[in-house]
């Protein structure tokens, strides 16, 4: 997701929409308006790319809102509660629920993974935080925006005029 700065936003991004779809997530988000009803609160799907690494069904949470620390207690519980009834939904062979909560500024909040309905979510928060970090120091910034080209296209125009 890109930087995201309205304020009492809630975004529900399934990873997959193959896996979990926009519908699916959508049950999450009915139960997030109950709780938050002045909260604008959407599913948007960051759409299919072709490729899966890993056999989790992977939600992000992004909150683009005031953060309390109630607020992430009731969304967590929320959000798990969804899991634990996709679990019960999906029969014999479940995949693993890996959930992400992100702040307004991209920061992970709290980080959990769901191995099945019943045991507790163990807590990712720690590694997710230090993999992001990683990604952030070693994030490449791309060499031109679009100042930069016009820049450089209209030094060609008028270096091309002096000839």
């Amino acid at each position: 997701m890109g930087k995201k700065t309205a304020v009492n936003k809630i975004i529900i991004e399934p990873k997959n929409p193959l896996v979990i779809t926009p519908e699916e997530a959508e049950e999450l988000a009915k139960a997030i308006r109950a709780s938050y009803p002045k909260h604008k609160v959407r599913v948007e799907s960051s759409g299919y790319t072709g490729y899966a690494v890993t056999l989790y069904e992977v939600l992000n949470i992004w909150l683009l809102t005031t953060i309390g620390k109630q607020i992430i207690e009731q969304i967590t519980k929320l959000a798990i509660e969804w899991a634990r009834q996709r679990f019960k939904k999906q029969g014999k062979y479940p995949s693993p629920k890996s959930i992400t909560i992100y702040g307004p500024h991209e920061e992970v909040l709290i980080s959990f993974v769901l191995k099945n309905a019943t045991d507790d979510p163990e807590d990712r928060t720690k590694e997710h935080r230090e993999t992001e970090e990683i990604a952030r120091r070693y994030r490449v910034k791309p060499r031109f925006n679009k100042e930069t080209i016009w820049r450089r296209l209209l030094r060609r125009i008028f270096r091309l005029g002096r000839r």
